[in-house]
């Protein structure tokens, strides 16, 4: 599999953690039939820093979506191979959950992968996004919360929701959190 290893990049701030699944909410639904879009770089607690870039969402009724995720300090790089929900929690209309497929370039076998995005409208200054892989490159899950933007030092970031093509696509995708997210908690 070939990723690419350069995304418009930003800061976002991040900390890093390795936990244990939690269990998914249970208050998500179906997201409306829109794109959205992230380019951050996720800066963890301890200094080091993950890219997060890739499109995600509903076209014509179906799920598409490509996520990547480059990790510099332990030298992973995860790209998805399948998006399996796009869901939307009702009291935050403005952030998306992406769950998945991927794969991490020289680990074998497939990994699930949850993004959590908020598009807060003011490029680099509250946008939010955060990252749960597992397995890990280490094989324990890897998870980079949710946090907004650090500061102007680090460039900010972006995420970008993308106008719904038109209402909801009739239940384009009813899923069920828990198997759709692979038991992921978010980030």
């Amino acid at each position: 599999m070939r990723l690419s290893t350069q995304f418009r990049a930003h800061a976002t701030a991040a900390a890093f953690f390795l936990l244990a699944p939690a269990p998914a909410s249970a208050a998500l639904e179906e997201a409306p039939c829109d794109t959205v879009s992230v380019s951050a770089v996720l800066i963890k607690d301890n200094g080091w820093w993950g890219h997060l870039g890739g499109e995600a969402g509903c076209r014509r009724g179906a799920l598409w979506g490509r996520i990547e995720y480059l990790d510099h300090e332990f030298r992973f790089q995860m790209g998805s191979t399948e998006i399996t929900a796009y869901l939307q929690d009702p009291s935050a209309p403005d952030e998306r959950h992406i769950c998945g497929w991927g794969e991490i370039v020289g680990q074998p076998g497939r990994v699930r992968f949850r993004v959590r995005v908020q598009d807060k409208g003011r490029r680099g200054t509250e946008d939010s996004a955060g990252i749960v892989i597992n397995p890990g490159p280490d094989g324990r899950p890897y998870i980079v919360t949710f946090r907004h933007p650090v500061s102007a030092t680090h460039g900010g970031g972006n995420v970008q929701l993308h106008p719904a093509e038109g209402p909801r696509a009739g239940g384009f995708f009813r899923p069920q959190e828990e198997a759709a997210c692979g038991g992921l908690p978010p980030p």
